[in-house]
Order: C-alpha cells, then structure tokens, then sequence
C-alpha cells in the first residue's frame, strides 16, 4: 500500500492532541502554518493545524498531507469508511486544499459564504485554503478576501469572520502590489475595527514575506 493511501485511510482515523505552548505578545493568538516532516519515507506526512486561539494551549488537529493533495474520488472514497463528524471535517479540508479552480470555489462559498455550514467544517476549510504552489488558483480571491473583510463581521458573525478572515489571506501572494491594494483598501474601507485588525496582520504577514525574500536575494 503506497504512502498516499495510508495518509487518505487515516484521513478519518486521526484524532486531536494538545500542545503547550507559549503566550504571544499581549496575549496574542497563535498561529501555526508549518508542516511537520518525518524522515522515514514509510510515514505518511503530518500537517498540524491550529483549531483553538489559546494563547497557552494550542489544540492540533493532525490531517496527513497526502490526503489533502488526493483526488476526490479518494477523499469520498475515504468518507464513506467514515462518516463520523470529524471524518467530514477532514474531507473537506482535503477537498479545499485540491489544486483545482471549481474546488477553490465551493470551499470559499461554505467557508465564506454559506451561513449553514457547520463552524468546525468552516474552519477545516479554511486551514486548508490557502496553499503555497497555488497561486494562480488564489489570485482571484484577493478581491474576494478584501470583500468578505467587508461583509464577513455581520454576515457569519464573530467567531467565523475572525476565523475566515485571520486564516484565509492570500500570503503566497505576497508582492508590492497586493501590499498596494490591500493599504488602499484600509485606507478608505468602511468595515468594522475588528474585521480591519485581521486584514492589517495579514498585510502584514505579507510584508514580512516580502521582507524575507529581499533578504535572500541579497545574499
């Protein structure tokens, strides 16, 4: 049995765990984005996924990132062994995360637009959004990002508009520009104080990124 089907059978399988880790300044959120990559080929990949703003215990949920890259015949394949809550959780994070246009399209209408979509299924998918090696996929979502910035504080509420719009900014996109478009959208937007204050640290991710590259290529 190869790597990549031993990671999509434990698409399901795979439980949750807690971390200690550290208060950010102020007591800011956490956030973690990174991979975690074992050396023994035989393992499959883990990619751990941040589901608890806690500044002092940080709740994983483990999705092996074979499953996120399969086809979606696999991933309904995989959800038929199992069909428990956090089996559809994991399917559809597997299905946002595929390097295809229309599935880009329904994760953001459930994540983003679909007020009925269950909060953790909204928030498997957005964790699993936005991917380095998409880009092209992801360019049109700039303007949809800075929409639901927006519309997102009264249409899904508190709790989903802060997680859709603290997780979801296209940062492998990073570039002069979308750091131009996104200071002008500051600049005259209307949307709530909350909603602005994750568009800045996005911005401001993006910055960074930026920032980093600048350094590497000086080198």
């Amino acid at each position: 049995m190869s790597t990549t089907t031993e990671a999509a059978g434990a698409l399901g399988r795979l439980g949750r765990t807690r971390v200690r880790v550290s208060p950010g300044v102020g007591g800011a959120r956490c956030r973690v984005r990174t991979s975690v990559t074992g050396t023994d080929p035989t393992v499959p990949t883990v990619r751990p996924v941040l589901t608890h703003h806690d500044a002092r215990s940080a709740r994983l949920s483990l999705v092996p990132e074979g499953a996120l890259l399969l086809a979606g015949d696999r991933i309904e394949h995989e959800l038929a062994q199992d069909s428990t809550i956090s089996g559809q959780e994991h399917a559809a994070a597997a299905r946002a995360a595929q390097p295809d246009a229309d599935a880009k399209a329904e994760a953001w209408r459930l994540a983003v637009l679909d007020e009925s979509t269950p909060n953790e299924t909204a928030r498997s998918i957005v964790f699993s959004f936005v991917r380095t090696g998409q880009e092209e996929l992801l360019a049109p979502y700039v303007e949809k990002y800075l929409t639901a910035g927006e519309q997102a504080w009264e249409h899904l509420g508190t709790h989903r508009a802060s997680t859709v719009l603290g997780y979801i900014f296209p940062t492998p996109l990073a570039s002069p520009e979308l750091v131009e478009k996104v200071e002008s959208w500051l600049a005259t937007t209307d949307a709530p104080v909350p909603a602005q204050r994750y568009v800045r640290e996005g911005l401001a991710d993006a910055q960074r990124a930026l920032a980093a590259q600048a350094c590497d290529a000086a080198r």
